[in-house]
């Protein structure tokens, strides 16, 4: 009998489940091998960061762009120091992710790490263009006004601004660099939107503000925008200045409404609540009131400039004293009261002038015959070196007073006080003083003690007494 050619079922079937177990145990083994992502994590785990970064280094050349593999090349990158591969990498991430503000800053931070301001501030406005972030254009603005170049940074600022920032220091300033190019319309628009929210409170910036408003015909807004800072801050200073650069511009009356204002006022009133606060009963006055102080127009000088030009100066409504009359002060003092004199005064026919506070006091002192005139001031006293608090002149005459203007050595605001300290020393007023007024108890200091703490002036005769000199030898 011839055997059949067909297979036996028993050999077949096991030839079938050995393949079958075999294809199993090979996929098993494949899924369980690791993949490139587990492998690199796996090296990066065991300290092999450089073998990781070879593996991802091959993909990056081979082509992988995906953004796990760029982030973990910067991040070992960066791990190693190697800033110049990961700059690579990192600008690689913000370009093709040009909306994410995450890679946005930490691209600017990087370039902040390495020094690299340029590229920093092209960063920085990349940054802001995509999304808005104050503390972004601080930084951008800053880094602008370093470089120095004004029409970048006027640039820069408007640029910030047009996208909401509203930081008024750095707005002032885009003021004040917008005046200084010629755009004075603009820079006063922007103090005015300032202003407008009580945030203009640099002097320089109200003062840039005051000059823009009169350079363009508007003094009624100077003045009330002026009266305002003076009665939010009641600085004297202040006050005293906004007078000055009134009458100094082309609206000399505007000068005088804000004296009488504030000087006969605000201030005067500020000065009453003090001493009320401290149980002392004051009355507010002026020069005008009672006929106290008697004055007169001061009439236009020529000077001449620095470059030799020769013009004509009128001073508007400021005045000169012609004469005083205590009698109020006097009553007012026996009754025991303390009066507050505004520094205006009048003439006989009813006009108004504003008189240097200096001048008032000393003219004040030498009619009530006085034994002290004290001047609180903002400075030691009077100094041989304006740079050197310890060169305190702490005694002086009027001829060494002259000697120290002759020489320079006193101008600014000093030279007023120090002219009326002479004038009242020669004008029979025993002492004067020029004391730091912010000093705690510096009048006790000055009149109660030896030392004092200021600067005391005498005239001859009083300093002979007071130094025990017979001046007949």
């Amino acid at each position: 009998m011839i055997p059949s050619a067909e297979p036996s079922p028993l050999i077949r079937s096991y030839h079938v489940l050995m393949a079958m177990v075999f294809a199993v145990a090979l996929g098993a083994g494949w899924m369980m091998l690791p993949g490139d992502n587990e492998l690199i994590a796996m090296l990066e785990r065991d300290g092999h960061a450089r073998a990781a970064l070879g593996i991802l280094e091959q993909g990056y050349a081979n082509g992988d762009r995906r953004y796990r593999t760029l982030h973990q090349m910067l991040a070992l990158y960066e791990e190693q120091g190697d800033t110049r591969k990961a700059r690579t990498i990192l600008e690689e991430m913000v370009n093709a992710r040009p909306y994410d503000p995450a890679l946005r800053e930490r691209l600017v931070n990087f370039y902040q790490a390495v020094g690299d301001q340029r590229a920093r501030v092209v960063a920085l406005k990349a940054q802001i263009e995509t999304r808005y972030k104050e503390a972004a254009c601080r930084q951008y603005v800053a880094l602008l006004r370093l470089k120095g170049d004004s029409a970048e940074e006027i640039a820069g600022l408007q640029f910030c601004r047009q996208r909401g920032y509203r930081r008024s220091d750095d707005l002032a300033r885009l003021a004040e660099l917008l005046a200084a190019s010629g755009d004075s319309v603009q820079a006063s628009t922007i103090l005015r939107a300032i202003d407008d929210v009580k945030r203009l409170t640099s002097s320089d910036d109200r003062f840039l503000f005051m000059d823009l408003l009169l350079q363009q015909g508007q003094p009624n807004e100077a003045v009330r925008r002026s009266v305002r800072w003076i009665k939010a801050t009641k600085d004297q200073r202040l006050a005293v200045a906004v007078v000055d650069i009134l009458a100094r511009s082309n609206y000399p009356d505007s000068a005088l409404d804000v004296a009488k204002m504030v000087y006969a006022g605000t201030l005067n009133v500020n000065l009453l609540a003090a001493l009320r606060a401290h149980e002392v009963q004051g009355v507010g006055l002026s020069g005008v009131d009672a006929d106290l102080i008697a004055a007169r127009r001061r009439p236009p000088v020529t000077v001449v400039d620095d470059a030799g030009v020769s013009r004509e100066v009128d001073y508007g409504h400021v005045g000169d004293v012609d004469r005083v009359d205590p009698r109020v002060l006097l009553t007012l003092l026996d009754a025991r009261f303390v009066p507050v004199v505004a520094s205006l005064a009048g003439d006989g026919e009813g006009q108004v002038f504003n008189v240097n506070a200096d001048t008032v006091a000393e003219a004040l002192a030498v009619a009530l015959k006085a034994q002290k005139l004290l001047f609180l001031t903002g400075a030691p006293g009077v100094l041989r070196d304006r740079a050197d608090a310890s060169s305190l002149v702490t005694f002086a005459d009027p001829d060494d007073l002259a000697a120290l203007m002759s020489s320079g050595a006193i101008a600014g605001g000093m030279r007023p006080k120090v002219e009326a300290c002479i004038r009242a020393a020669t004008g029979g007023v025993e002492r004067t003083h020029i004391i730091d007024g912010r000093l705690p108890d510096s009048i006790l200091l000055e009149v109660f003690t030896g030392a004092g703490c200021g600067t005391m002036i005498v005239g001859r005769k009083e300093k002979a007494t007071y130094l025990g000199v017979d001046l007949a030898t």
